[in-house]
């Protein structure tokens, strides 16, 4: 029963991580379910000087960079085994702050949360998803990080001439197309599942791909509208 119960939540929290790379729709929660939100205050004291300003794209990367640094952070437990060894709710907070959302879910003595950030210094634009059981990180994701222009669009060709057989490897994606615009990762007995996606896509407006990988090697892909 307990691993039937596990198997569930794993399913949620899978649901729950991909949302990542869908519009923020809100979601309908069961009678089990509470959600509480609280919202982050930020504030302002920039006064812009012309005769010293920061040229933008630098200062985005190195943005970006801090951000992704923070997300890399947070280690990953299996929900199968209780998310053993992933970080803990409190020192994702420690990493990331206070949280802007929080849902929860109770299935007998198992609780699972989804928890979301919005990286106010990307001007709210980008934003972290965890999901936790019993307090322990068992997925993850980021979305949003678009905002650092790539040197070069991704051809359809290119798309096109990527294997999925496993020999292609996550390190020789970002080598290749350059670091990412949104992931999400999760851990299930094991093994480990990455969905990465890039908006550096030649193609009409919106164009973008994607990379599925297990245990860092690519199993599956798919686009939109490149060319």
């Amino acid at each position: 029963m307990k691993k039937i119960i596990k198997f569930i939540l794993v399913v949620i929290v899978l649901f729950g991580i991909t949302k990542v790379f869908g519009k923020h729709d809100d979601q309908k929660q069961s009678e089990e379910t509470t959600t509480v939100t609280t919202t982050a205050e930020t504030t302002s004291t920039t006064t812009p000087n012309p005769e010293q300003e920061t040229p933008k794209n630098d200062s985005k990367e190195e943005k970006v960079s801090e951000a992704r640094t923070k997300y890399q952070q947070i280690v990953l437990g299996d929900p199968m085994y209780g998310g053993e060894g992933g970080t803990s709710f409190e020192d994702v907070k420690a990493i990331l702050g206070e949280p802007d959302s929080v849902s929860t879910n109770s299935y007998g003595d198992t609780q699972s949360m989804f928890v979301t950030w919005h990286d106010s210094s990307l001007k709210g634009i980008a934003s972290f998803t965890v999901s936790f059981t019993n307090n322990l990180a068992t997925g993850k994701g980021y979305s949003g990080f678009s905002l650092v222009n790539h040197n070069e669009k991704v051809t359809l060709d290119e798309f096109n001439a990527i294997v999925t057989d496993g020999s292609f490897s996550y390190d020789q994606a970002i080598a290749q197309f350059g670091q990412p615009d949104s992931e999400s990762e999760s851990l299930f007995y094991g093994s480990y599942s990455n969905i990465v996606s890039w908006h550096n896509a030649n193609g009409s407006f919106g164009a973008n791909f994607d990379i599925t990988f297990k245990d860092g090697y690519a199993t599956g892909k798919g686009q939109y509208g490149m060319k």
